[in-house]
């Protein structure tokens, strides 16, 4: 259960991020890590946060 709790909640992010480009949040992770592209087309990076590294390997 929690492990599916933990799931749906990064889905949750990410698709904040694709639905809303315009709240504080999005507009972070984009200036942080995909500051070129979108969402989608995102690359991990080298020295990413726990919170990034969680969002992009649930998309």
């Amino acid at each position: 259960m929690w492990r599916f709790w933990w799931q749906n909640l990064k889905s949750n992010k990410g698709w904040k991020l694709i639905n809303n480009p315009t709240c504080l949040f999005a507009q972070v992770m984009k200036a942080r890590y995909y500051p070129q592209g979108d969402f989608m087309g995102a690359n991990l990076g080298s020295y990413p946060f726990f919170t990034w590294c969680s969002i992009w390997g649930a998309r």
